[in-house]
Order: C-alpha cells, then sequence, then structure tokens
C-alpha cells in the first residue's frame, strides 16, 4: 500500500510518499502527479521518499517519467 501525502509551500508542491511503490499504487501516483501539474501555479513538484518500503520495476519506470515530465515543463 502507498499512502501519498500532499504539503504545500510557496515555493514547491511536495507528494510525501509511505509505503511500497507497486501496482496498483502506481495508478494513485499518477493521479497526485498529474493533479499536482495541473495546479503547480509555478511551484516545483517534488516527490519525496520518506518509509518507501519497496519500489517494483514499474515503480521505477514511474520515478523515472515523472522526473523526465518535470524537467520538460521547467525548460518551458
Amino acid at each position: 500500500m502507498l499512502k501519498i501525502s500532499i504539503v504545500d509551500s510557496g515555493a514547491q508542491r511536495r507528494l510525501v510518499l509511505e509505503g511500497a511503490l507497486i501496482p496498483p499504487s502506481l495508478m494513485d501516483l499518477r493521479t497526485a502527479w498529474l493533479r499536482a501539474m495541473a495546479g503547480k501555479q509555478g511551484r516545483r513538484i517534488v516527490l519525496v521518499f520518506r518509509n518507501v518500503t519497496h519500489i517494483s520495476a514499474e515503480g521505477e519506470a514511474a520515478r523515472s517519467e515523472e522526473h523526465t515530465s518535470e524537467l520538460q515543463s521547467l525548460r518551458h
């Protein structure tokens, strides 16, 4: 199971992840990421891995995809 907490500050929105980054929890992470990106209002989106117990191969791929997406949005 994956717990996702959202913490906003002036400069960034943090998605704090706790638990296992495995399917089917990856869909929850993707949804949270897309919502954070849509409402970021100039803030950076940061993934914080706190007490993450396991990251599956699919979880690594999702993490990489979100990192690439953030880099692309920073370039614009």
